[in-house]
C-alpha cells in the first residue's frame, strides 16, 4: 500500500515540479527504505538536503506553493514525506 501511494505521490510531484524532485525521491528510495514513519522521516530530510543544495529547484517549489501548486503537493504528499517537504516549502516561502 505505500509503495503504490509512493507511486502516486511521485507522479504528482512531476506535474507539480517536473522530473528534478521526482528523480530525487526515487533515488532516495531506492537507497532508504519507506516502510516505517522514521524511514520517511530520512528521505524527506535527504530530499529536503538535495532541494537546498539546488538553488533552482527551490525556487521552483517556491514559486509553485505561490501559485496555489502547495496545495496540490500537499494532497499528494499525504504521509510523513510529503508534510515534512510541504514545511520546508512553506518555510522558504515565508522566508522569501
Amino acid at each position: 500500500m505505500r509503495a503504490k501511494k509512493f507511486a502516486e505521490t511521485l507522479s504528482a510531484l512531476e506535474n507539480v515540479s517536473g522530473t528534478s524532485l521526482q528523480q530525487i525521491l526515487r533515488q532516495l528510495s531506492d537507497s532508504y527504505p519507506t516502510n516505517t514513519t522514521t524511514e520517511q522521516m530520512i528521505v524527506a530530510t535527504e530530499t529536503i538536503k538535495k532541494i537546498e543544495s539546488d538553488p533552482s529547484l527551490k525556487q521552483k517549489l517556491i514559486s509553485a506553493g505561490t501559485s496555489g501548486g502547495l496545495a496540490a503537493i500537499e494532497k499528494a504528499l499525504d504521509n510523513p514525506i510529503g508534510a515534512f517537504i510541504v514545511s520546508a516549502i512553506k518555510g522558504w516561502k515565508e522566508a522569501s
